[in-house]
């Protein structure tokens, strides 16, 4: 049973159906990537120098967390960013929903301020991180600091980013790649286990993973808007 079942598997591997969907997830990653490297550059465009913090943000294990939660806080989180924290330095923002067994919806995100409205990158993170715990999600989240342990990056994108510096602007759009690739366990949860699920006989599931679809999966990736370009005053750049 086990040396039949391998074998369904790899068939279905081979099949049409699996190809293109392979081919889907390709094309999407692909595209994501090019939207942010595009994202960036055009930041560069508009600010000499990008201070880079990457927060992942998530819930506590206990937590109720569900679609339309994260994707309410997470625009609590955007707005907060634009209007609230350190006055008007906040340049832009890159992120990713994901989904884990363990983790459950959470957020990987790249946070662009101003550099020469800000210095460093550590102490931000923290208090960004902060405010997701004690006011957006009222002590339900979690959040982790990635900037706090630079050191631990060989090649680290993070911090100051000036325009002329490509060696490390190459190493950010390194960073935020992470941010562009597929997860098949968000649409599974979605799309996939739910699929066989029937809600006359909702006691005569087998697999305790089948769920009812309580919304439909819309975007799972984005960035904030690009701010106005600025008036070229005084001389050229230099570095």
């Amino acid at each position: 049973r086990l040396n039949d079942c391998i074998y369904d598997i790899r068939q279905d591997m081979k099949s049409l159906r699996h190809t293109t969907e392979l081919k889907r997830m390709r094309e999407q990653s692909l595209r994501q990537k090019r939207s942010m490297e595009k994202y960036i550059d055009q930041l560069l465009l508009r600010f000499s120098r990008l201070i880079a913090i990457r927060v992942d943000f998530g819930y506590r294990e206990d937590a109720e967390a569900s679609y339309e939660l994260i994707s309410e806080h997470r625009e609590k989180l955007l707005r907060y960013l634009r209007e609230r924290h350190c006055g008007d330095a906040f340049a832009g923002f890159i992120w990713k929903l994901e989904y884990g067994l363990r983790k459950s919806y959470h957020l990987h995100t790249m946070i662009f301020l101003d550099g020469s409205k800000v210095q460093e990158s550590i102490s931000h993170g923290k208090l960004i991180g902060q405010y997701w715990i004690d006011e957006i999600t009222e002590g339900e989240g979690v959040s982790y600091n990635c900037n706090a342990h630079m050191d631990k990056y060989q090649h680290c994108g993070l911090g100051r980013v000036d325009y002329h510096d490509q060696r490390k602007i190459e190493n950010l759009k390194q960073a935020c790649e992470y941010l562009t690739k597929y997860d098949e366990s968000l649409e599974l949860l979605h799309y996939g286990y739910q699929a066989g699920y029937d809600q006359d006989r909702p006691f005569e599931q087998d697999d305790p993973l089948i769920q009812p679809i309580h919304s439909e999966l819309g975007r799972v990736f984005g960035t904030a808007r690009l701010p106005k370009p600025r008036v070229q005053l005084g001389r050229p750049r230099r570095k």
